[in-house]
């Protein structure tokens, strides 16, 4: 298979298993028109989901190990069709919807994992960045195209036609899973690799850089979910900043992906974390909805280019036999952070206002990125120069002595 076939596939694969996920972002609206309106089963229903997804996701790895990249995508996409199907079927059962919202977290878990590592070892190291940022466009896409569309067939009370898309897009990617192939004939585990543990991951301190900095990212990209509390504080549309933010990163990823390939990727993590959180602070400190959208094209920017990188940087700094675990624990790390954000701003807004909350949680992470660079990416990214660079390097310093 061509290369450009193979990333065309794979950003066809991250949109369709992302438009599941994102058209349940409407799910509690849905169950309204069901006339379930229990704002604690409604919270179980989305959030259930989340949780699941989280907690499978240090396990999922295994699974990736020791079955091909075809098998376990295929259980993957495979058990989100079979949810979707029985969420559908579930009417008004909030148990079986709870029940079906679960079993969809495991399964798109092992989805992501495995598309992931699947980039991790297969796409070339030359390639990587300008493949996980073009791919990566796949997961923005569903909320430009297929939430907008969501949200109309609710407004217009086809209730049947929304409820029954997630299965059609679930089947879509279990049917674009059959044109992939990994390049040790279809197998990326059992006696084909030999695979390290989770003992000998942590041990990197590559690896525990890499998890911090994507822990600190990933915080940055949780601000989405309470950006709406925010927005509303200083009397805002958040369609403002988030539309901003959408439209520039899926440019970025769409048009600009070789980006990646043509810079050193280590010293851009922290650039991309001091991008997303300066511009949360100047979201603070902005009253007009002109600012206030610059300030999610700058969030945009960052976003952009700043999720790949951390996946690409993940697959960059660990061996071949340690990335499945990496790539869990990358996404583990993420997931987290999706899960503290909202509470620390939940606590914190309750003590300062929700303004001065973003201000606080996102200056501490702005403050966060210099001595990242100086402590951590720094030393390694001097380790990971070719010895010639790091020559000329020592004669530049003796000259300037």
């Amino acid at each position: 298979m061509s290369y450009r076939r193979l990333v065309w596939i794979l950003l066809l694969l991250q949109f369709t298993i992302m438009g599941v996920s994102n058209i349940y972002y409407l799910l509690a609206s849905y169950l309204h028109y069901m006339d379930i309106t229990n704002p604690v089963l409604l919270g179980w229903a989305m959030g259930i989901y989340y949780a699941a997804s989280t907690v499978v996701r240090p396990f999922v790895g295994w699974l990736v190990e020791r079955f091909s990249f075809r098998t376990t995508m295929l259980l993957g996409s495979g058990g989100c069709f079979l949810a979707t199907l029985g969420l559908a079927l579930s009417g008004s059962f909030m148990g079986s919807i709870i029940f079906w919202r679960a079993f969809m977290g495991v399964a798109s878990s092992l989805f992501i994992v495995s598309i992931t590592t699947f980039q991790a070892l297969e796409i070339p190291d030359e390639k990587r960045g300008s493949a996980f940022t073009f791919v990566s466009a796949g997961s923005i896409a569903p909320l430009l195209l297929l939430v907008p569309l969501a949200e109309w067939m609710l407004h217009r009370g086809y209730l049947q036609l929304y409820i029954w898309s997630p299965p059609v897009m679930a089947l879509i990617c279990m049917f674009l899973v059959f044109f992939v192939k990994s390049s040790d004939d279809e197998a990326s585990g059992g006696t084909k690799r030999s695979w390290g543990t989770y003992r000998e991951l942590f041990a990197l301190p590559e690896a525990r850089t890499v998890f911090l900095a994507t822990s600190l990212f990933a915080f940055t990209d949780a601000a989405m979910v309470s950006l709406a509390a925010l927005a509303m504080a200083k009397s805002l549309n958040a369609t403002l900043f988030i539309s901003a933010n959408a439209l520039v990163s899926i440019t970025v990823r769409l048009f600009f992906p070789s980006f990646l390939d043509r810079i050193p990727r280590i010293p851009a993590s922290p650039v991309a974390i001091a991008l997303t959180s300066g511009a949360l602070v100047m979201a603070t400190y902005t009253n007009s909805p002109l600012t206030f959208c610059l300030v999610g094209v700058l969030f945009g920017l960052g976003m952009g280019f700043g999720f790949p990188l951390h996946l690409t940087l993940t697959a960059d700094l660990t061996p071949p036999g340690l990335r499945a675990k990496a790539t869990s624990m990358c996404w583990f790390f993420m997931s987290c952070s999706f899960s503290l954000c909202p509470i620390l701003l939940g606590y914190l807004a309750k003590a300062f206002g929700m303004i001065t909350a973003y201000r606080l949680l996102f200056i501490l992470i702005l403050s966060c990125t210099v001595p990242l660079w100086f402590f951590l990416w720094r030393p390694l990214y001097k380790k990971t120069q070719p010895p010639s660079q790091k020559a000329q390097e020592g004669c530049c310093a003796v000259s300037s002595d």
